[in-house]
């Protein structure tokens, strides 16, 4: 007895995909977004070597893909190294804020993203400890985004963020790497 489609929507939805790299698609549609924003925010998890922590993360986990910092043109990390999904020099990005809430974001990770100290016109704001509560950092960034939407530079809305973690005995704090006198408007 032949099935209804509609009577089995997820098996259906699969069965469209099937044959298409579906997480391809999803992360290409990511990097192109990152081009286009003024400013862009992700809560997250980091991607970590076990065998180098000194390196602290690498990438970007999307569940069970990542976007993780090319090492070396032939190998990124090693022969025997974990395959990911996507690999690269740098994130590319027009977007003159972008917040990054996951752990141990070192110089290896901040190089992804082409902004430093000397930035002007651009923000990277990040957690000040290696490891961060996600819950709190959206709570945080939720208020960093008003700011900026109001007009106000990078470095105050940082500090509307960091007061409401402080008002709520919470230990995370984020700070601004590149021009903190940025605004988005």
């Amino acid at each position: 007895m032949r099935q209804d489609v509609r009577s089995r929507p997820a098996q259906a939805a699969a069965e469209s995909w099937r044959g298409i790299d579906a997480t391809e698609i999803a992360l290409s549609i990511i990097t192109e977004a990152v081009k286009q924003v003024d400013a862009l925010a992700f809560v997250g998890h980091s991607v970590l070597i076990n065998e180098h922590p000194e390196w602290g993360s690498v990438g970007l986990n999307f569940f069970v893909d990542s976007i993780v910092k090319q090492m070396s043109p032939v190998q990124p990390y090693g022969q025997n190294g974990p395959a990911f999904t996507k690999v690269v020099p740098t994130i590319e990005s027009a977007a003159k804020v972008i917040f990054i809430a996951a752990c141990d974001t070192k110089d290896l990770f901040r190089s992804l993203w082409e902004i430093n100290e000397a930035s002007s016109g651009r923000a990277l704001i990040l957690p000040t400890d290696d490891r961060t509560d996600l819950y709190a950092a959206s709570q945080a960034w939720r208020i960093i985004a008003r700011s900026l939407s109001e007009g106000k530079t990078v470095g105050a809305s940082v500090t509307d963020g960091n007061n409401l973690l402080a008002s709520e005995g919470r230990t995370l704090r984020f700070t601004v790497i590149g021009d903190s006198n940025a605004r988005l408007r």
